[in-house]
């Protein structure tokens, strides 16, 4: 048990701050950020996200959820638009979409290699985020490259001021991102094995 508490503190790279300074930073800077509600709940007259969805379950429709991701933030915008209007036509239950960006948002701007080719857009200001979060009869989700990202910071408050309801997704804690080495491989020394985080380069 002493040997794994080692190693595992092993892992840890040094110099890092204390867990306990950051959540109270984070605590003092929370009520700054204002969050918002997205285009849709707004529309809807809810009051919020949780009500919305209980209308939408009494109703017992089959509602469509769509990913979407184009080159630059101003056809993505559009392309949602155009998929809403086109299910609007033909009466179908179309509100909601994941926005799917280039992993280069993940990279803060100023360590981003732009010449790494991407079929999806990045956010380069706020106004990116909340021209994704202001598309009429939408929920845009804008929850990729949110958590456990060299480009947190931004990218969570993006999201929240935007008004997407989901930031964020566990999935993209196993995610690579461009510069960033996640994990050097594993050596192995008289059967131990060791992994060191390196972070963007």
């Amino acid at each position: 048990m002493r040997a794994s508490k080692e190693y595992i503190n092993s892992l840890i790279p040094k110099g890092l701050p204390k867990g306990k300074e950051l959540l109270e930073e984070g605590r003092k800077i929370g009520p700054s950020i204002q969050a918002r509600r997205s285009r849709l709940v707004r529309d809807s007259g809810a009051e919020h996200y949780l009500e919305l969805f209980r209308k939408q379950a009494l109703q017992k429709e089959i509602f469509w959820v769509s990913q979407i991701g184009l080159p630059t933030v101003e056809q993505t915008a559009a392309g949602i638009k155009e998929l809403h209007d086109w299910a609007e036509k033909r009466k179908l239950n179309y509100n909601f979409t994941l926005s799917i960006p280039s992993t280069l948002l993940a990279v803060p701007k100023e360590l981003r290699a732009y010449d790494i080719k991407s079929t999806s857009y990045v956010h380069e200001t706020l106004e990116d985020f909340l021209r994704l979060g202001n598309i009429e009869g939408m929920e845009v989700m804008q929850g990729d490259q949110v958590l456990g990202v060299p480009n947190t910071w931004e990218t969570a408050i993006g999201a929240l001021i935007a008004g997407s309801y989901q930031v964020g997704c566990i999935s993209q804690l196993m995610w690579n991102h461009p510069g960033c080495d996640e994990h050097d491989h594993a050596h192995s020394h008289h059967g131990e094995g060791t992994c060191s985080y390196s972070g963007c380069d």
